[in-house]
């Protein structure tokens, strides 16, 4: 019975992120979703499966757990910062649409 709560919970809370996951692949955007949450999500996602990997003999619901949201919140964080990314390496290099418009 152990196990099978283990693998319940494992299975619940990976599937939690696949409706934000869909919405982001869909519309290719995260406006929505905070960059702290996505963070901080990400580093616990990371965190705990290197300490999961770490035990002597660690459940295999928690790496899975562990393995599924981590791709589904570096999915998320992936759209979220993309476009941030490409602003902000777009005004590293010193251009921006009012000094490349004609006027």
């Amino acid at each position: 019975m152990h196990d099978v709560l283990g693998w319940m919970s494992s299975i619940a809370f990976s599937l939690s992120a696949l409706p934000q996951v869909y919405l982001c692949w869909k519309t290719k955007k995260a406006d929505g979703v905070s960059s702290g949450l996505l963070a901080l999500w990400l580093t616990g996602e990371v965190t705990g499966l290197g300490y999961a990997i770490g035990m002597d003999n660690p459940p295999l619901p928690i790496i899975t757990n562990y393995v599924l949201n981590g791709i589904g919140v570096g999915y998320i964080a992936y759209i979220k910062w993309r476009d941030q990314w490409k602003q902000w390496n777009k005004s590293s290099r010193g251009t921006s649409t009012e000094e490349n418009s004609i006027t």
